[in-house]
């Protein structure tokens, strides 16, 4: 698996996808903390480098779709992955080894974000206003998030054997997944009482009674909710970037177990698969 890893590593290098990527990542990283900085100079209102900061959250997703969905492609269309078997090479060292570099891959794109955020970020908008140690660990999920990312993009990838297909699978996963992540949090988000309030109609002063909200969760049903919303990436995703993490440990452990179940499915996936 060594030799596998040392030619994904040198292929990588080279990739155009992960080039791309890494750009995009790195521009987005300096443009945030100059556009704060710069509405900070505008108007009254002073924001900190905590607005932007775990924007990678919901960035990662896309960019590594995109990138595994043509890595990986790339590796059927060149027939290099069948070769790769007829030379010896177990299945289970080939999905692990591109396994690995796509997550080295991801971990390098959140890197190209934070490294100028934070180089930025600290002189120009100052330390962050959040407490540092749960500002600290939702990076740290943002990173775990990002493994997760990988290893799903990866089963996809390594199951479809059209370049073309796979990229469309992977980007259409992650839009699905923060779709997803975004119509949870608007449930959960929901009011459980709508306020009474005053209002003026054609000179009348009148006053609305405090009625129930019928869309909030309650109970067994919130519960599922909240589950999902953890576990799943695309909640994670939003959960990281509006900074409402109240549980960052557990969304940590929720994408090792989703990087666990995904590896375990695709490999047992990929060992019975016809390579043509």
């Amino acid at each position: 698996m060594r030799k596998l890893l040392a030619a994904n590593f040198l292929r990588l290098k080279r990739e155009k996808a992960f080039l791309a990527g890494l750009l995009f990542m790195l521009a987005v990283g300096m443009l945030y903390p100059l556009l704060i900085s710069y509405n900070n100079a505008k108007g009254a209102y002073q924001n900190h480098i905590d607005d932007g900061f775990f924007s990678s959250a919901v960035l990662i997703g896309i960019v590594l779709a995109v990138f595994v969905g043509l890595f990986v492609g790339t590796e059927y269309s060149d027939g290099a992955i069948r070769n790769k078997i007829l030379v010896g090479h177990s299945r289970r060292a080939v999905y692990l080894a591109n396994l690995v570099t796509c997550m080295a891959g991801g971990f390098a794109l959140c890197a190209a974000f934070y490294l100028p955020m934070l180089g930025l970020g600290l002189p120009l908008l100052g330390g962050f206003e959040m407490d540092i140690r749960r500002a600290l660990l939702t990076t740290a999920a943002i990173f775990f998030l990002s493994a997760a990312y990988a290893s799903v993009f990866t089963l996809i990838a390594m199951l479809s054997q059209n370049k073309a297909v796979t990229a469309v699978l992977c980007i259409l996963t992650a839009v699905i997944f923060l779709v997803v992540g975004f119509q949870i949090y608007n449930r959960l988000s929901e009011p459980e009482v709508y306020p009474n309030y005053v209002y003026e109609v054609g000179g009348a002063v009148g006053e609305s009674v405090e009625m129930e909200n019928p869309r909030y969760l309650k109970g067994a049903k919130r519960q599922v909710y909240e589950f999902f919303f953890d576990f799943l990436p695309g909640g994670q995703s939003i959960q990281c970037f509006s900074r409402e993490t109240a549980h960052p440990l557990r969304l940590s452990l929720y994408s090792a177990v989703v990087t666990a179940l995904t590896t375990a499915a695709g490999m047992a996936l990929f060992e019975r698969k016809d390579l043509r």
